[in-house]
């Protein structure tokens, strides 16, 4: 079960930049293969992961996903990125993001597995994802007790240009 807040914050998104959202329900490796069949002229896929994120040590900024998963090249922009290093970027840019990360949350996965992270609580409420001091602590409000790795997984193609699809 994902969170409304972050169901919103996806559907505004997609308004705001006018993106094509396809949403596929279950475990990842399921909805990308869903995702390839859908759209097999697709070959790259951008993903956030950071270094220090769970099955990120072997990451490049650019690598093809393993041999046993559907076939895309994984572009990595943020590999290299800290904690710090987004916050950052996403304050003094003014980027929106999800309104939970000035709730307490500084990790958001399902509602199940998802807590306020306890290392904000300060003075009698929670601080924002910003605040945190100890990037270490990034995840302290994730378990993965009771994870059903059923969330949806959200991809939005991006139309190729012209001269892509004359050389594909």
């Amino acid at each position: 079960r994902s969170f409304f807040e972050i169901d919103e914050f996806v559907r505004n998104s997609v308004s705001r930049y006018k993106l094509y959202l396809v949403e596929k329900q279950g475990p990842m490796k399921a909805g990308l293969q869903s995702f390839k069949e859908e759209y097999p002229h697709i070959r790259a896929i951008f993903v956030g992961t950071r270094k220090g994120d769970p099955y990120s040590s072997k990451l490049r900024a650019f690598a093809p996903t393993d041999s046993d998963w559907p076939q895309f090249m994984r572009v990595n922009p943020i590999l290299d990125w800290t904690f710090e290093d987004i916050w950052d970027y996403m304050r003094t840019d003014r980027i929106s993001y999800c309104c939970l990360y000035d709730q307490g949350y500084t990790s958001l996965g399902d509602v199940d597995t998802t807590t306020k992270n306890p290392a904000l609580f300060k003075d009698g409420k929670y601080q924002p994802a910003w605040s945190l001091s100890h990037s270490s602590l990034e995840r302290s409000g994730r378990s993965s007790a009771g994870s059903s790795n059923s969330s949806p997984v959200s991809m939005m193609p991006l139309p190729a240009t012209e001269s892509e699809t004359k050389h594909s």
